[in-house]
């Protein structure tokens, strides 16, 4: 998609993969939304300021026409197309970015006429100094009895917080989102499927120990696809051989960085790692892999060494001796993106130690940024790579993640 103005796609037997590329499509499918109908002949939903429904071939691989069905005149993009279709009715839920969110709705077929109206605009959010909940999308309960709206509210420096409203329907099939007092988004919501309430992973505070696991804990994410042949989980811990020869971590350059979430308000997390097996030249450290973060081992690194480690800038001396080393990240994440939270700072700082119990901040303390442009959000993240030559490796032999005070 994007600059080559085409849609590629791939298919796999099964989601693990692996994915082989069957077919492209002279024609960007933007930001679009597949609807399957009850006669299996699939739909996209597409576009940015003219929403188009295109419908596919049988075996999804091709178009068989393309139809525009809206265009918008208020000057604002509207994009995030979701599709569906119920009780006969066809909708497209689509955001006007980023305080507004509109349905369009057919009674005649999936190319419609349609008609569109207003679901919300800038209605006040549950997340105090966060924005407006949009994008997202129609989500019904496993019986299809009720119908849920899954948004998320912009709430920088953490980023992005998903949140969910109960829909209600009019007796014309026209949804609205279920409010609070005074039309804002409810802070609280009667579970979907009681049942399930109990069985939902929440975000908090845990200590992860990698040796001997079989696969690492659903919160983890790579920086992008791994290279599966640099990494290992063994008796000892996780080990991350270098798989990347690159000056800097920025830019994403640096192969096989585990990230994961920090939660609100504030949040540090700890790594403690074995760097004996580091190489010359082999940079290791925790952070975030955005912007700030705290890299040991500018040269080798032996057993009983003075460790040397810095934070965005010069190495300081560590002293100690040992294998072990302990790097904290502390983040001030409070969401201060929007109302009367807008433009205060939030920071991080890096600390270390090597005996595990005494840690000493590194550097100053850094301004996170506050702005959607990396919606992602800020993360604690254990990085290796070299900037001479692969071969090095260490071990990340524990992971907590604990509320700061």
């Amino acid at each position: 998609m994007g600059t080559a103005g085409k849609t590629f796609i791939f298919t796999a037997e099964k989601p693990e993969g692996p994915w082989t590329q069957q077919m492209s499509i002279n024609t960007c499918y933007y930001d679009a939304g597949l609807l399957i109908d009850d006669d299996d002949t699939m739909y996209i939903a597409y576009g940015q300021t003219t929403l188009r429904v295109a419908q596919l071939t049988p075996d999804g691989l091709g178009e068989v026409r393309s139809q525009a069905i809206y265009t918008e005149r208020s000057g604002k993009l509207i994009e995030g197309s979701r599709f569906y279709q119920i009780n006969g009715s066809y909708y497209i839920w689509a955001t006007k970015p980023a305080d507004q969110q509109h349905v369009l709705k057919s009674t005649t077929g999936p190319f419609g006429s349609y008609e569109i109206r207003q679901v919300l605009d800038r209605m006040p959010g549950p997340v105090a100094g966060g924005a407006t909940p949009h994008q997202g999308a129609l989500v019904d309960t496993p019986d299809g009895a009720t119908w849920h709206y899954m948004a998320f509210v912009d709430a920088y420096p953490l980023g992005r917080i998903p949140v969910l409203a109960p829909i209600s329907w009019d007796a014309s099939g026209w949804p609205s989102i279920v409010t609070a007092t005074g039309g804002s988004w409810g802070a609280e919501y009667p579970a979907p499927v009681p049942s399930l309430a109990g069985q939902v992973s929440k975000a908090g505070p845990y200590t992860d120990v990698f040796a001997g696991q079989d696969a690492l804990n659903p919160r983890w994410e790579w920086n992008h696809n791994p290279d599966d042949s640099a990494w290992d989980l063994t008796d000892e811990g996780l080990e991350l051989r270098t798989a990347t020869v690159v000056e800097n971590l920025y830019l994403y350059l640096a192969s096989n960085t585990l990230t994961q979430r920090t939660f609100r308000p504030k949040s540090r997390g700890t790594f403690c790692l074995d760097v004996s097996r580091m190489a010359d030249g082999d940079r290791a450290g925790g952070g975030d892999p955005t912007r700030y973060h705290l890299t040991l081992g500018q040269s080798s690194w032996k057993p009983n060494s003075q460790p040397r480690v810095g934070a965005q800038g010069p190495e300081v001396a560590g002293g100690g001796e040992g294998a072990n080393l302990w790097l904290q990240v502390r983040a001030d994440v409070t969401p201060a993106f929007a109302g009367s939270y807008q433009g205060q700072k939030r920071y991080v700082t890096f600390w270390y130690n090597v005996d595990g119990e005494n840690f000493e901040q590194l550097g100053p303390d850094f301004a996170l940024d506050n702005k959607w442009q990396f919606f992602m959000a800020y993360r604690f993240a254990v990085f290796n790579f070299a900037s001479q030559a692969k071969g090095g490796a260490v071990v990340v032999r524990e992971f907590t993640l604990e509320g700061e005070e």
